[in-house]
């Protein structure tokens, strides 16, 4: 059950931190689970959704105006239904549609008060924004995405990628770990790590509560979601390793990743 720390005024809404990670076998993607609504915090959310084309699931993370971003990930499911990946281009191209069935409903709604630059502003202002982060694979081709409700364009990322209002603690966490030919396991130990130094660094009053994680590996149709159990107690060894060096993180997290062998080849298959 979701934690409340007080009585709600007003529908709360996720500021969010989501990460994204390029491994050699599989896209892996993290996220904490506040969302917050002037000094009301609830934890718990799920940031992390599948969404189902015809051939294969498609990985996706809504950060910011969470009931604004679901709205476009239900466009998205519409137009993905039935609809096979046939081209790298084939969910960017759904993205666009759904961003700007987003915007033009939006548009409709009020145009009547306020001018075309008006609206721009609305879409880039922060209680009004989101973004998304979107994985799958085409083939061998990993493909890693973020996009705005501002610009609407998806733009690709190669390694990783971090979205939120954290996304810089998160990134310069992500630029310090040797990410090259990284196996997908390794590459999730350092997702959830990424977003647990974020939130412990006290730097981000709108980032909190468990981590959730989940991966599209390469020659599986479905998205995988780690059990909450099993990442907590992933991320409660991780904070053990806070003051490492980067060798030392990186022998332990070896470790880890082989204590916990079993359940994370049983959470993949």
């Amino acid at each position: 059950m979701p934690r409340k720390t007080k009585q709600a005024r007003e529908v709360p809404e996720t500021m969010t931190l989501i990460v994204g990670i390029v491994a050699k076998d599989a896209i892996v993607m993290a996220s904490e689970s506040q969302t917050t609504a002037g000094d009301v915090k609830l934890f718990g959310a799920q940031k992390l959704q599948a969404l189902k084309f015809g051939n294969q699931e498609v990985l996706v993370g809504v950060r910011g105006i969470v009931t604004s971003g679901l709205q476009v990930v239900r466009f998205m499911q519409e137009m993905a239904s039935g609809k096979d990946i046939e081209s790298n281009s084939t969910v960017t191209d759904v993205t666009k549609e759904a961003m700007i069935k987003f915007r033009g409903e939006t548009t409709v709604f009020y145009t009547q008060q306020r001018s075309m630059e008006e609206l721009d502003l609305h879409f880039k202002s922060p209680d009004h924004s989101f973004d998304l982060m979107i994985a799958h694979w085409h083939g061998e081709t990993p493909c890693l995405y973020t996009v705005s409700v501002a610009s609407g364009d998806p733009e690709p990322h190669s390694s990783f990628a971090a979205i939120g209002s954290a996304a810089n603690l998160a990134n310069s966490t992500l630029a310090r770990r040797s990410l090259n030919g990284i196996g997908w396991k390794s590459a999730l130990l350092v997702a959830i790590d990424a977003v647990e130094r974020a939130m412990g660094s006290g730097g981000d009053l709108y980032c909190g509560g468990p981590v959730n994680a989940a991966i599209v590996k390469r020659h599986r149709k479905d998205a995988r979601f780690l059990d909450d159990e099993l990442t907590a107690q992933l991320a409660e060894k991780l904070l053990a390793l806070d003051k490492a060096s980067e060798n030392k993180f990186i022998t332990e997290m070896g470790t880890i990743a082989s204590e916990f062998a079993n359940d994370l080849e049983s959470f993949s298959n």
